[in-house]
């Protein structure tokens, strides 16, 4: 089975793999780390079995099956002075500058679109 997952999914796919090779010894499982786009691209050209993404393409027809949550949150150091604030407006990041992942990321592209309808 070739797994394609989205590079943020390596934080819990080893205990998935763990549990899958213990129910299913047989069954040879390869698996490949990409951001979003690359995980997409690999599903466009029909090269993997089963992908791992946090939320469905609408340019693929495919059939999507929830799993799991995937909570997010701006992180700051404890030093910055909004570090301690809970359930803040956005308005609040007005000015403030980020660390981001790379265009073609799925975390990097739904902290846009947030920021956008704000």
């Amino acid at each position: 089975v070739h797994l394609a997952a989205v590079s943020t999914a390596k934080y819990f796919m080893p205990m998935l793999l763990v549990n899958f090779r213990r129910r299913f010894p047989g069954i040879d499982v390869q698996l490949g780390l990409h951001n979003r786009e690359g995980v997409l691209a690999l599903l466009a050209r029909n090269d993997c079995d089963l992908v791992v993404m946090g939320r469905a393409p609408e340019e693929i027809a495919c059939t999507a099956v929830p799993f799991a949550t995937n909570p997010m949150a701006v992180v700051a150091a404890p030093t910055h002075p909004l570090s301690r604030r809970r359930h803040a407006p956005l308005s609040i990041l007005k000015g403030e500058g980020f660390v981001m992942r790379e265009a073609g990321s799925g975390t990097r592209a739904a902290m846009e679109r947030v920021f956008r309808r704000a």
